[in-house]
């Protein structure tokens, strides 16, 4: 059987993600991890005990990941609730 540990779900805000899986999902922080080196933050935050897969909160990258208009595209699509 295959399982699936993570799914990725584009934010705008990682805090603000934080903020709504853990107050009011109920969903715990799995790990928060902030790489300076590369600017780069990972959150993963799922159900409380960790059982079942976790959701990766990814910012919208932009430069080098995207160039702006594929940024900015996506950045609309999040906004209307798109983008998993």
């Amino acid at each position: 059987m295959i399982e699936i540990g993570n799914a990725q779900l584009w934010v705008h805000d990682q805090d603000e993600a934080i903020a709504f899986y853990t107050e009011k999902v109920g969903f715990e922080v799995r790990a928060d991890v902030t790489m300076d080196e590369w600017g780069f933050r990972w959150v993963n935050v799922g159900p409380a005990g960790g059982v079942g897969a976790g959701l990766v909160l990814m910012p919208v990258p932009g430069p080098p990941m995207l160039d702006e208009q594929s940024s900015a595209q996506l950045s609309e699509l999040v906004a209307k609730g798109g983008g998993g």
